[in-house]
Order: structure tokens, then C-alpha cells, then sequence
């Protein structure tokens, strides 16, 4: 095991040493064993303080990619923000005031605004199905009950299926883009695959 010589910072070889302190091989200065132990044990503890931060991030992150899914997750992001809101308050006690403070300003601020976009967009996408639904509706009433009316409602019709499912490829190109730039690969990769596809 190698540890750093206090006075000269040079490595120091500690590995079958039973005594409490031993002689630096380049300055000669005597390195204490108990003081090794303490400055690893400090060492670890910093590599494990960014363990909130970056489970704070993760668990943020997760969520948001959720509240853009098209189905009803809110019991699964909500915990989520929760989680993400109190180790960012642990990264703060924790003495990383700059992971903290950004992850408690991403979930009091970034997250309600990730779900008033999410609801937009599928308000937007509800509304514009059952516009066209009642443009179908009103010209299969106008169409009456002639075979000639009759074709031109199943025309209607199909024409105001195809508008829908083009307002629902437009909606999830725009979801695409929201997560691809969130930096979601899978995203990206449906983004590219439907540009080189068009």
C-alpha cells in the first residue's frame, strides 16, 4: 500500500510495516501509520460525499424523461423529484454547496416546468384528435345518405385520420427532440433514423 509523505509528498511504501511509524525513504522524516489511516479514511469519505450529488442528478433525470412519456407515470416521477429535492439538500450538508444548490433549483423550478411542457404538448395533441373527430363528424353529417355523400364522408373521414396521425407523428418528433436534447441517446437515434428516412 502507498500513501504520500506528509513533509516531502513523495510515495511511501507501507506494506509489511508493523510499527506505528516509519522513516520516508526521500527525506527521512517519520510518517506516522495512524496518520495514513486517517488521511485514507478522509479520502474515501470525499469519494463517497459525491455519491448524493450524483444520485440527486440521476434520480432528477429519470424523471423528467418520465414526465414526457405518453402514459400516466406522475406516481413514479413524483417520488422521484422528492428524492432527487432532499439529496440535494444532503450534497449541501455534505459540503458540495454547488451539486446541492443546482439540484434544489432543477427540482423547485426545472421540474414543474418539465411537467407544464409534457401537459401541454398532450393537451395539444387531445385537442387537435378531436378537432379533427368533429370535422369528420360534421362532414359525414353533411355528406347525408346518398352513395355519392357516403363517398365523400369515407374521404372526409380518411383524410381527417390522416391529419391526426400526421398531428401525432409531429407531437412525438417534437417529444423526440425534448428528450434528444435532454440527452437521451435513444432519441437521438430515432432522430436521425427518421431523418435519413424522410
Amino acid at each position: 500500500m502507498k500513501y504520500q509523505c506528509p513533509s516531502c509528498n513523495g510515495h511511501v511504501d507501507v506494506e509489511g510495516y508493523d510499527g506505528r511509524s516509519i522513516s520516508c525513504p526521500h527525506c527521512a522524516a517519520s510518517v506516522q501509520l495512524q496518520f495514513l489511516t486517517a488521511c485514507r479514511a478522509v479520502s474515501a469519505n470525499c469519494h463517497s460525499r459525491s455519491g448524493a450529488a450524483i444520485g440527486g442528478w440521476t434520480c432528477w433525470a429519470v424523471g423528467v424523461l418520465l414526465v414526457f412519456v405518453p402514459l400516466p407515470t406522475f406516481f413514479i416521477y413524483g417520488p422521484l423529484f422528492l428524492v432527487a429535492f432532499i439529496l440535494g439538500i444532503v450534497a449541501i450538508a455534505q459540503k458540495r454547496l454547488g451539486s446541492g444548490l443546482g439540484l434544489l433549483l432543477a427540482t423547485i423550478i426545472g421540474s414543474p416546468v418539465a411537467v407544464l411542457i409534457a401537459w401541454t404538448i398532450g393537451i395539444l395533441t387531445i385537442s387537435s384528435m378531436a378537432k379533427a373527430d368533429l370535422d369528420a363528424q360534421r362532414e359525414s353529417r353533411a355528406a347525408g345518405s346518398n352513395t355519392v355523400s357516403q363517398g365523400f364522408a369515407l374521404r372526409a373521414l380518411e383524410r381527417a385520420g390522416q391529419r391526426a396521425k400526421q398531428i401525432q407523428q409531429t407531437n412525438d418528433l417534437k417529444i423526440m427532440q425534448l428528450k434528444a436534447k435532454m440527452g437521451d441517446t435513444n432519441a437521438a437515434a430515432w432522430l436521425r433514423a427518421a431523418a435519413t428516412n424522410r
